[in-house]
């Protein structure tokens, strides 16, 4: 149900209407995170031996036998599964070997595009500058919901508005810790205060590896992953906009995110999507399991924010 609107709330200058964001890979695509499919194929192709980012050896200095990796590439490869998550989903048994490999490339990642993410901000500089002066963005106007498990967003925002607002680290985290990130699948842990700290964003050790596959869950497979399902789905329920960015419309994310199940969608609601690369019949698809017909914008992330005001 909606929260009653009849309540007053302090809302910032930049938001003004409850507003969710939901993030697929392809909104970390500009800072050369990869896709569902090409995470699939890294993963693959370096376990196998063919070549690789050096996922193979980290799994064996962290204990994982050389048996077990290679079962793990050649179920995966042969399963034909396109996502990591979905194979997880179906075999339980190999989940501890997979959440680290995931952890893995995404820290290596997340290392080798610390200084990219400034150089070439993309659509994290619209958001930026949209929300850079509200002082009061509390959870309940704008969400993100982000099904990557990457911290650049967050990375960003903590480095970007210390410098362009002159303020001290807490303030700033703060500041982003009211805009109620969610990471539906979890993260690589929450990012320190302070930069350089245990923990920082890309400091691929192997405590860190270790940490961060721990922090990864699947739907509904433990009582945090429940938590944040049910958290997502409050959130959509009370949006008057929901902007879809980079998103694949998978069946297993979209079941527990579709406009018709939430209720009390009201006339002004709003939901948009980046359809960059989708066919019509991809977008058919989409519309089906949304069960609801989106804005196409027919554009990309950054060019989103150039033709739609998202908090209007």
């Amino acid at each position: 149900m909606r929260g009653d609107a009849s309540v007053a709330r302090t809302r910032g200058a930049g938001v003004k209407r409850r507003t969710v964001f939901i993030l697929g890979a392809g909104a970390s695509r500009p800072f050369n995170f990869p896709s569902g499919p090409e995470l699939r194929d890294v993963i693959i192709k370096d376990l196998a031996g063919r070549g690789g980012i050096g996922i193979r050896e980290t799994l064996l200095r962290l204990g994982f036998s050389q048996s077990e990796i290679e079962e793990f590439a050649e179920v995966f490869r042969v399963s034909q599964i396109p996502s990591i998550d979905a194979f997880l989903q179906k075999y339980p048994e190999l989940e501890t070997l997979g959440k680290t490999a995931i952890s893995y490339v995404i820290l290596y990642w997340e290392n080798t595009n610390k200084t990219h993410i400034f150089d070439s901000p993309d659509w994290y500089l619209k958001l930026l500058l949209a929300i850079k002066d509200d002082q009061n963005l509390y959870a309940e106007d704008l969400t993100i919901i982000s099904f990557n498990y990457d911290r650049s967003l967050e990375y960003y925002l903590q480095r970007a508005l210390g410098k362009v607002l002159k303020l001290p680290p807490a303030e700033v985290n703060e500041r982003v810790d009211r805009l109620g990130i969610i990471h539906f699948y979890g993260s690589l842990g929450e990012l320190p205060t302070e930069p350089n700290a245990p923990g920082d964003y890309g400091l691929n050790e192997d405590a860190m590896i270790t940490k961060g596959a721990e922090s990864i869950h699947l739907i509904g497979r433990n009582t945090i992953a429940r938590e944040i399902r049910e958290r997502s789905v409050v959130r959509c329920s009370e949006a008057e906009t929901i902007i879809i960015l980079g998103f694949g419309f998978h069946p297993e994310n979209i079941q527990i995110l579709r406009p018709d199940l939430w209720g009390g969608i009201t006339d002004d609601f709003k939901l948009y999507s980046t359809d960059l690369g989708m066919s019509n019949t991809d977008k058919e698809r989409a519309k089906s399991r949304l069960g609801r017909q989106p804005y196409w914008t027919q554009t990309n992330c950054l060019r989103f924010f150039d033709s739609v005001d998202p908090f209007a």
